[in-house]
């Protein structure tokens, strides 16, 4: 349906669930009507793909004529993602102030997009900081982190602020909003990338 909607690219994402949980949160009991096992660490497994999948997704993906993509949440999804041989790399927004996995995803030769969420000008700085001089193939979305985001509260002008700030930089938009008119203002901001 991506492809013949016209679209460049798609994304997944990719957790290790055992890193992102502790031991307790991971062996809770989960009873919903959603669960997909007994135990919370059970249903997030079962809700992963695995490297086989993942490589079918890729080589699908390729056949189509799409760049692959994938969110990386923790380091050893990061080195999973460079494992299979994904086109890019995407850092969702709260992770932009986890500088180890910004580190290490800009040593992986790798282009990478960044949201910038819920983050102040300061900490989008930061992240620039550390992985500029590792790597220059890298993008900022600008994002806001609520789902359905409304309209007063995309903010798209920070599109502008982040090209004047980072103008080597290429600037996106990642929308959470019920609708289509805003990627639109923002393409005419000069957004060019947007998920």
């Amino acid at each position: 349906a991506a492809a013949k909607a016209g679209a460049d690219a798609v994304k997944l994402q990719k957790r290790n669930n055992k890193a992102q949980f502790t031991k307790k949160a991971y062996a809770n009991s989960y009873n919903s009507e959603n669960s997909f096992g007994k135990t919370y660490g059970e249903h997030r497994e079962f809700l992963e793909f695995d490297k086989d999948q993942y490589v079918e997704l890729i080589n699908f993906s390729k056949k189509l004529g799409l760049i692959f993509i994938s969110t990386a949440f923790d380091i050893p999804s990061l080195e999973f993602l460079i494992d299979v041989k994904v086109s890019a790399i995407k850092i969702a927004s709260g992770d932009i102030v986890n500088h180890p996995l910004l580190l290490e995803a800009s040593k992986a030769n790798l282009p990478l997009i960044i949201s910038t969420g819920a983050s102040t000008f300061e900490e989008i700085d930061m992240a620039y900081k550390l992985i500029s001089p590792q790597i220059k193939n890298f993008a900022f979305l600008q994002c806001t982190s609520s789902y359905p985001a409304k309209y007063q509260e995309l903010n798209i002008r920070v599109i502008t602020n982040l090209q004047e700030k980072y103008p080597e930089t290429i600037i996106g938009f990642s929308s959470h909003e019920n609708g289509i008119s805003a990627p639109i203002a923002a393409y005419a901001l000069g957004a060019r990338i947007f998920e």
